[in-house]
């Protein structure tokens, strides 16, 4: 004698992650309201699973074979322009040789690399300016009466470019 009537309502709530439907229940003319959960398609979830590792994994494959099996060899042909030999190319180590006679001293020096147009710069002291006043590759220093004399000898290259910005040091 009992009458069961099921009736589905329109509402749907979420209680976590599931889905449920209010469902509302006559028995024997008396109403009971509940939710129950939503049937779900389980077979189109796991598909759905599979289906992204699937393709994590085959991106991960990709990433990591691809410079094993597509990369092109890069091209091994490379052009440089030789420096300009005036400009480019320092002038070298300084060898700086002194000779003393009396209270004259006299400094020669040579480098590798000698270009016409260099400019020599000498001092006598790092606490004074450089002199460029040079002939060849000599100078002279007359009423030197210190046991040593030193002298600091620097080379430019017509692009501005020198052996160090100390120079080298030679004494006698």
């Amino acid at each position: 004698d009992q009458v069961l009537e099921r009736t589905s309502l329109p509402e749907e709530v979420h209680f976590g992650n599931a889905p449920r439907r209010a469902v509302e229940i006559k028995e024997n003319g008396k109403q009971t309201s509940y939710f129950e959960p939503r049937p779900g398609n389980k077979k189109f979830s796991l598909t759905l699973v599979l289906t992204v590792i699937a393709v994590l994994f085959a991106v991960g494959a990709l990433i990591y074979a691809g410079p094993i099996l597509g990369q092109p060899t890069p091209n091994q042909t490379v052009s440089i322009e030789p420096p300009d030999v005036g400009t480019e190319v320092p002038p070298g180590k300084v060898t700086i040789t002194g000779k003393r006679e009396g209270s004259t001293v006299i400094f020669t020096w040579s480098y590798p690399n000698v270009m016409p147009d260099d400019v020599i710069y000498w001092r006598k002291s790092r606490d004074v300016p450089w002199n460029t006043t040079v002939e060849g590759n000599a100078i002279k220093l007359t009423d030197q009466p210190a046991e040593e004399v030193c002298i600091w000898i620097r080379v430019n290259r017509r692009s501005g470019n020198f052996t160090s910005i100390d120079g080298q040091k030679g004494c006698a």
